[in-house]
């Protein structure tokens, strides 16, 4: 039997969309698509601003609508709607296109591997398909994290010396990236095990499987630990979770935490502090924030 899901499409004023992105992530959405100002605008082109952002979250078939979301004074309209499996498979197959996410990192989809032109600046690619797991790069919180881990990996030392942790790897996108940049291993964690399913099979088709794995464990687990830690999830997870991703992070090494919107920075930062971890640096994008330390 097609298993079906629910669509949530949600208008809101486009100052508050990354504010309600941040609850429907909360509230177990699987993956997000938006359409505001910025992706409505085409080089060369008329453009009108009007200053509304278009959100459309998935979530599981037995999802209940969450009624304090639509009574925010921020959200204009919203509707429900089902899809089936291929719906949301043939939605991503006609939308999704190659992109970059700066530092050389390229996301193409799978399906689009076989016509692929390299282009001239990039020194990492990634094929990929996002199944049902949220993931496929277009959010700014991966881009922060992407790019962080460019850094991280060229300014630690010997990338073949360097083992990654992945928590909430979702599509294995950051994992993917610090194995492209030729790191020793990576294991990705995540609650979701469609995602770490959907990971798994990424992994293959980036020819990277033999050096990946994952897991349903904390990020402590088995007493592990790691030259570089990147955990995009969300703002209470990792609060909730200081303890134990402190816990995988090897003295010296580097901590990249994202999911984060910028006045859940403060927080987040005061709960890594706390764990003894020195903060290095927070950079923002569209209201999204990285946070980074030192172990």
């Amino acid at each position: 039997m097609t298993e079906t899901w629910r669509q949530l499409s949600i208008t809101v004023a486009e100052e508050f969309s990354a504010d309600v992105q941040a609850l429907l992530l909360a509230e177990g959405a699987l993956g997000l698509e938006v359409v505001d100002d910025e992706t409505r605008a085409v080089p060369e082109k008329p453009f009108v601003a009007r200053h509304v952002a278009e959100i459309v979250a998935t979530f599981s078939s037995g999802k209940s609508p969450f009624v304090p979301l639509f009574q925010r004074g921020e959200v204009i309209s919203y509707r429900w709607g089902e899809i089936a499996d291929q719906g949301w498979e043939d939605r991503f197959r006609a939308e999704w296109k190659a992109f970059s996410l700066g530092e050389g990192i390229w996301i193409v989809p799978s399906w689009e591997q076989a016509q692929f032109s390299m282009p001239s600046d990039a020194t990492v690619v990634l094929y990929l398909d996002p199944g049902l797991a949220f993931g496929t790069g277009h959010h700014e919180t991966t881009a922060l994290c992407g790019r962080g881990l460019v850094h991280a990996v060229r300014n630690y030392g010997r990338p073949e010396a360097l083992r990654v942790l992945d928590v909430g790897t979702g599509t294995g996108i950051l994992a993917f990236i610090a194995l492209k940049l030729g790191v020793k291993d990576v294991v990705g964690t995540d609650i979701d095990h469609k995602a770490l399913e959907v990971a798994m099979e990424n992994a293959k088709v980036n020819l990277c499987d033999d050096r990946f794995q994952v897991t349903d464990a904390q990020p402590d687990y088995a007493g592990q630990v790691f030259d570089i830690v990147v955990a995009n999830i969300l703002s209470q997870p990792l609060i909730d979770m200081a303890a134990q991703i402190k816990g995988a992070l090897k003295p010296k090494g580097r901590l990249l935490l994202s999911g984060i919107l910028r006045d859940q920075a403060e927080g987040v930062r005061r709960a890594y502090q706390a764990q003894g971890l020195l903060h290095l640096q927070t950079e923002e994008e569209n209201g999204w924030v990285l946070i980074s330390f030192q172990g």
